[in-house]
C-alpha cells in the first residue's frame, strides 16, 4: 500500500444517500461488504511538489512577488513552470491509479 497515511479498510454500508452515485460504484444494498482502499503514487507526488515548489519559488522571487509560505508558490498555467508542473502531476496520478488498480 505504501508508508505515511495509505491504508485497506472494511467497511459495511449503512447508508446510501446517492443510489445512482452507489449502483455505479457496484452498491448494490445495505449490509453490503466493502474495502476501501487508500493508496499513492509511491512517492511521486511528493517529488513532484517538492521540484514544483523549488521551481515556483525561483520564479516567484524572480518576478518579485512576495511569498508569507513557500507552500503556497505558484505559476501561471501557460507557463513552461505551470505546463511542467501539470505534466509532472498528470504523470504521477496516473501512476497512482495504476497502482490501485493493481491492488483491487
Amino acid at each position: 500500500l505504501g508508508g505515511g497515511n495509505h491504508y485497506a479498510e472494511v467497511q459495511v454500508v449503512e447508508e446510501v444517500y446517492d443510489e445512482h452515485a452507489a449502483r455505479i460504484m457496484g452498491i448494490q444494498n445495505i449490509g453490503q461488504v466493502c474495502i476501501m482502499i487508500h493508496t499513492g503514487s509511491r512517492g511521486l507526488g511528493h517529488q513532484v511538489a517538492t521540484d514544483a515548489i523549488k521551481t515556483m519559488e525561483k520564479k516567484m522571487k524572480k518576478n518579485k512577488i512576495p511569498l508569507n509560505d513557500r507552500q503556497l508558490c505558484c505559476a501561471r498555467i501557460k507557463s513552461k513552470e505551470g505546463q511542467d508542473y501539470l505534466a509532472a502531476m498528470s504523470a504521477a496520478a496516473n501512476y497512482a491509479w495504476v497502482n490501485r488498480s493493481c491492488i483491487t
